[in-house]
């Protein structure tokens, strides 16, 4: 089993990470995460992965802090899919954290 991890920047202070592993050229499982520096403190602030046995998205970002479960894809297909969202969305999500964090704060 091979692993490959990169991380690409997204901002300033936000970074996409994504963790892959492979067997001979196939995607056995991967995560996805956007990762949010706020002062002293990292964050997560999404994360798609195949931990319980199934692909989700976990919605860190809402006050809840829901699990939403991926269609049945291809593994490579959804990581794809995780990836492009995060790039396209990373403003909001990280948004959304902020104001729910600060509303718990309140």
């Amino acid at each position: 089993m091979k692993l490959v991890e990169t991380t690409e920047r997204l901002g300033d202070e936000d970074v996409l990470y994504t963790k892959m592993e492979l067997s001979h050229g196939a995607l056995l499982s991967f995560t996805v995460v956007q990762i949010s520096q706020m002062g002293e403190e990292r964050y997560q602030i999404v994360r798609y992965d195949c931990a319980h046995g199934y692909a989700h998205k976990d919605c860190l970002y809402e006050p809840a802090r829901r699990k939403e479960e991926l269609p049945d894809r291809p593994l490579d297909e959804l990581c794809n899919g995780a990836r492009e969202e995060i790039k396209r969305e990373w403003k909001n999500y990280r948004s959304r954290f902020m104001r729910n964090r600060l509303e718990r704060l309140l």
